[in-house]
């Protein structure tokens, strides 16, 4: 299992997300404060880089930072 914490600002407060996935899977649950806020998938098949998706309103303005977050680490 892998985690991160990524953190930002939003609406003017400081917040933690505590990211979580599965060795071999695309799939990462994004949590805040102790409840779900949505899922993010990476795209593989998409280029030259994959993307990252996410069907959860509250995750779609931040779902590349966050993905970004993670390729990284």
């Amino acid at each position: 299992m892998q985690q991160y914490i990524y953190k930002d600002i939003f609406k003017g407060k400081a917040r933690e997300l505590l990211i979580i996935g599965k060795e071999d899977s695309n799939e990462y649950r994004i949590f805040c404060d102790g409840s779900l806020l949505g899922i993010l998938l990476k795209d593989k098949e998409s280029q030259p880089e994959p993307k990252w998706t996410t069907a959860y309103n509250i995750l779609k303005p931040i779902a590349g930072r966050i993905g970004q977050f993670i390729d990284n680490h």
